[in-house]
């Protein structure tokens, strides 16, 4: 790397530095959110690292909608190398230096990009800063979605290998970018990248296919563990409504030049829930990278394809990209589109909003185009201008978004609650009233409802017919109070009030049970119960009340016993080989489906690593 673009990039360095300097300049802060990094990301990546730490692999989590995997969960990103950082620093400081690393990998991996497709290196640092600086990018920090940060940051880095025609690079950023925790951004970029290939079958395309390859090879552990629990999750038959909640407003589009049109949430400006701030003005770019696009698309118009030696680097490609992802963003207010419900793919993303990335990409790809075109016939000076209205445009603007926020309040302990549940075979419902139902995770407490990005199917389905549709949304189950049947059969023997009092629930269902009878039991790890006891007369079916899902075995004295599905749910036990009022023990455990073959497979992939870095960097 030349002298100038290492002095560009460490200046644009100095610009994301100053940006989220609240946070590196204050550990025991946590970057401003909005709740989802206290509600959901901070319990789940604090017992997936817990357990590796206690060197167990965070299989399964009893700590929320009764039971569900962990590992198959995309979003504990318990295979991506960064995530070492939870092991290694204070869970909430941990994000922070997440969010630095991440934003840092996007610039550098924006500029190399840049660079390869010809462009100079001021106009690389121009649109380097306009992609970084972006709220594509920053927004996600106050969103409080890391997955999402780092799932984003990738994205230059797999055009570039793509640019390059290095399938192994592409390859191995491809699957960083899948275990990075947010797939969807990955299958959208994915959507991106293949367009570009088809736009040179004879090159790109081969390369493309086999980066594929190899990309399924160094994440299948992940990929099917994922693809099992999403087979198996309620985004596969929920209402249309649900898989349109987030269709992007057409007039949402202005927020590519003017992100504050609408206001904003930091200041009770904008009318709308954060969420749909987040994912509806997400798409900027800034005024410097769109007054490019437009020069670069009168120029293709006036002169074609070519103005310097050979065709510029992506030309058509930028716009069809953008207009693709105009086109499925709008979701349900696309009337050429079918409800995207109906559509496959749809039903899995929720979000169609989130194909703006594909917009903002395109967007900055014709600022590219434009950029080579004029190559060295702008000034310095102009350079040098565009990139200082660059940081003026953008750079205020994402400062205003990263700030310093003191965790307590949202994490303070609860000693009588600790007291009375933490660490205990006991279920509990937290009411509606208290924002975090996962907070049960800090105390390895088991909670009946919970919010989720995806939850099991069967679940979902059972809670509706025992509470009816208004404790269910794409994300949660919020059992209330009134709901006190569904409590009682889930085996919810306390109630946890919106004054965070705990009330007990009498005639609760105990976990294990024959017919309502209990059983002992006793929760050695969140994979492993033993049960034991008498068998009573005329008795011989032992539900345990943990949703069914393929990886649960049941060991009676030994030897493996049949298991069944119990009320379209739990998990039960058949233990008809016993005579009556015999003693007998039980184990359930639960290990992913074909964990054998997968840790022999996760183990190749890393011999994959290993050779496809060395190729790299052969």
């Amino acid at each position: 790397m030349r002298t100038k673009d290492a002095c560009l990039l460490g200046l644009l360095a100095l610009a994301l530095g100053a940006v989220l300097a609240p946070g590196l300049l204050a550990p025991s802060m946590m970057l401003g959110n909005f709740g989802d990094i206290y509600a959901y990301h901070l319990p789940l990546r604090h017992m997936a690292a817990s357990r590796l730490q206690a060197g167990q692999m965070p299989f399964w989590n009893p700590c929320i909608f009764s039971g569900l995997p962990l590992l198959a969960n995309p979003q504990a990103a318990v295979f991506y190398p960064p995530s070492v950082l939870f092991q290694i620093f204070p869970a909430g400081y941990s994000f922070t230096l997440h969010a630095a690393f991440h934003l840092a990998l996007a610039a550098l991996g924006m500029h190399l990009f840049l660079r390869r497709a010809g462009l100079d290196p001021g106009w690389s640092s121009l649109l380097t800063a306009s992609f970084a600086l972006s709220p594509m990018l920053v927004y996600r920090i106050p969103q409080g979605i890391p997955t999402q940060l780092a799932a984003l940051s990738w994205v230059p880095w797999t055009w570039l290998a793509l640019g390059c025609g290095r399938w192994t690079m592409l390859g191995c950023v491809w699957a960083l970018q899948f275990l990075a925790g947010h797939p969807q951004y990955a299958a959208i970029n994915a959507a991106g990248l293949a367009l570009y290939a088809l736009f040179d079958l004879r090159s790109r395309f081969p390369v493309f296919m086999k980066a594929a390859g190899l990309a399924a090879a160094l994440s299948c552990a992940q990929l099917f563990l994922t693809a099992e629990f999403a087979a198996r999750s309620n985004r596969v038959a929920w209402p249309p409504e649900f898989a349109a909640a987030y269709s992007l407003p057409p007039g949402s589009l202005s927020a590519l030049v003017l992100p504050g049109l609408f206001g904003n949430p930091l200041d009770g400006s904008y009318a709308g829930p954060p969420s749909t701030f987040f994912e509806f003005q997400a798409a900027t770019v800034g005024w410097i990278a769109a007054v490019l696009a437009g020069v670069g698309l009168v120029l293709r118009a006036s002169f074609g394809p070519r103005t310097r030696t050979g065709a510029a680097p992506f030309g058509a490609i930028a716009w069809v990209l953008a207009g693709l992802g105009v086109f499925l963003a709008l979701g349900g207010h696309n009337p050429l589109l079918p409800p995207p419900g109906r559509l496959p793919f749809f039903g899995l993303l929720r979000a169609p909003a989130r194909f703006t990335l594909l917009l903002h990409w395109g967007i900055l790809l014709a600022a590219a185009d434009a950029a080579w075109r004029l190559g060295s016939r702008a000034p310095r000076w102009c350079k040098a201008a565009a990139l200082a209205l660059v940081f003026a445009d953008l750079g205020p603007w994402a400062a205003k978004f990263v700030y310093a926020q003191d965790p307590g309040p949202y994490l303070a302990r609860s000693e009588a609650f600790a007291r009375q549940l933490a660490g205990r075979p006991v279920r509990f419902a937290s009411d509606p009233g208290l924002a975090n139902p996962n907070k049960a995770m800090l105390y390895r407490a088991m909670n009946v409802n919970g919010y989720e990005a995806f939850y099991l199917k069967s679940y979902a389905d059972f809670i509706l017919r025992a509470a009816g549709p208004a404790v269910l949304d794409p994300s949660r189950v919020l059992l209330r109070p009134s709901d006190e049947g569904a409590l009682l059969e889930l085996a919810a023997a306390w109630t946890l009030s919106p004054d965070g009092v705990l009330k007990p629930n009498p005639g609760a269902e105990p976990i294990a049970r024959f017919a309502g009878r209990p059983a002992l039991s006793e929760s050695l790890s969140p994979e492993r119960w033993r049960m034991s006891g008498t068998l009573p007369p005329s008795q011989r079916k032992l539900v345990f009340a943990v949703p069914s899902y393929p990886g649960w075995e049941a060991w009676l004295d030994g030897r493996r016993a049949r298991l069944a599905q119990a009320e379209g749910v739990f998990l039960e036990a058949d233990l008809g080989e016993l005579a009556p009022l015999s003693p007998w023990a039980l184990d359930f455990r639960f290990r992913p489906t074909l964990w054998t073959w997968l840790a022999l497979a996760n183990s190749a992939a890393a011999a994959l690593w290993l050779l496809a870095a060395r190729r790299l960097w052969a």
